[in-house]
């Protein structure tokens, strides 16, 4: 059952962009088993990565018996691969994916989604709540 599921979303994700995603998140394992986290993304690092903030969400499963599954959603409209989150990856979702044009290097963790788009998925309060609380996710970490 999936319920019995975490999941962790790296803190810095942008919401604007993320925010589709979450929702199913939330639909498949259950909002109280999804959270923001850094604890699992040290080894991602994105501030070394030009617009990795605005190409692609990261999260990480922990199942039941406490194997961790890392996760990328790349929501970025090009092809491109963002090699370093690739190498980071169990699982590449990439939107717009074309197999005859991205490299064979990057096929074998590759699934392709449909885009996706920015939605409402909180009110005002917990978005405040959300936004403060990575916020500080984000500096302290």
């Amino acid at each position: 059952m999936l319920s019995s599921y975490k999941v962790f979303i790296d803190a810095t994700s942008r919401i604007k962009y993320s925010s589709f995603y979450i929702k199913g998140l939330y639909h498949v394992f259950g909002k109280k088993n999804v959270s923001f986290s850094n604890k699992y993304f040290d080894d991602l690092k994105r501030k070394e990565q030009p617009y990795s903030y605005d190409h692609y969400m990261a999260f990480v499963i922990i199942k039941p018996d406490n194997i961790t599954e890392k996760i990328i959603i790349d929501f970025c409209d090009p092809i491109i691969v963002q090699e370093k989150a690739y190498e980071w990856c169990d699982k590449y979702a990439k939107i717009n994916f074309n197999e005859l044009l991205t490299d064979k290097k990057f096929h074998a963790k590759m699934i392709s989604i449909p885009p996706g788009f920015g939605i409402k998925i909180w009110g005002l309060w917990e978005t405040i709540f959300y936004c403060g609380c990575n916020f500080l996710k984000c500096k302290l970490a």
